[in-house]
């Protein structure tokens, strides 16, 4: 309701206190208007759902029913939602690794305003080189 982007919006970065769910780790988050980045928000989480919790549609169908109900601009996210994911826009976040000992790494995210589609996010890794 805040136009607060999670940017990592799954259930690892959430906490269970009593009845009540704590959303954590807002280290990717932005803010943001577009349905487009409400959207990509919410796939995360159906991915997140799909793929770590088996037999959670149900749950996760809950969640967009309170969604839809409690956000005014749910309707025209959820149709960002369901475009699918070869039109979906994903904000790319590099991540350089630092060595600084032995076992200890530093992960510094290195910012982008660049949107890309999953074909051609999948394009640029594919052509990607590194070199250290």
């Amino acid at each position: 309701s805040n136009n607060i982007i999670h940017g990592d919006l799954t259930t690892s970065n959430m906490m269970l206190d009593d009845s009540e769910i704590i959303f954590i780790d807002f280290g990717l988050s932005v803010v943001s208007k577009t349905p487009e980045d409400k959207g990509v928000d919410l796939y995360v989480l159906e991915r997140a759902f799909s793929s770590t919790h088996p037999n959670s549609q149900s749950l996760f169908d809950a969640i967009m029913a309170a969604y839809e109900k409690s956000h005014a601009d749910a309707a025209i996210v959820v149709s960002k939602l369901q475009e699918g994911t070869a039109q979906q826009p994903l904000r790319m976040t590099l991540l350089l690794r630092v060595w600084m000992g032995p076992g200890i790494y530093l992960l510094i995210p290195l910012a982008t305003t660049q949107v890309l589609t999953k074909n051609e996010l999948v394009q640029l890794w594919k052509n990607m080189e590194c070199k250290w």
